[in-house]
């Protein structure tokens, strides 16, 4: 058994243009965001985590406890005319 080989031009394609996407869209702000908080670090600048609300679920006596709302996500759209990607 070998490993998983894309050997169709088109799949090819698509991985690149996957791999792209997920780039620009997931790693390239985390690693902005990681760069801004070490700048703020290495200038002085107390760094504060952003803190969630109380659960009311778990806090139902507490007023300042909110409901947890779900926020749904859509996919990614890897089709090469929505994701402005160019790929080999």
């Amino acid at each position: 058994m070998g490993t998983n080989k894309l050997k169709n031009k088109a799949c090819k394609k698509f991985r690149a243009a996957k791999r792209k996407v997920i780039e620009e869209r997931r790693v390239n702000p985390r690693i902005e965001e990681h760069f801004h908080n070490c700048h703020k670090i290495s200038n002085g600048v107390p760094v504060h985590p952003v803190h969630r609300p109380k659960n009311a679920f778990l806090h139902p006596n507490d007023k300042a406890a909110v409901t947890p709302q779900k926020v749904i996500k859509s996919g990614y759209d890897f089709r090469l005319t929505v994701a402005n990607v160019r790929s080999g």
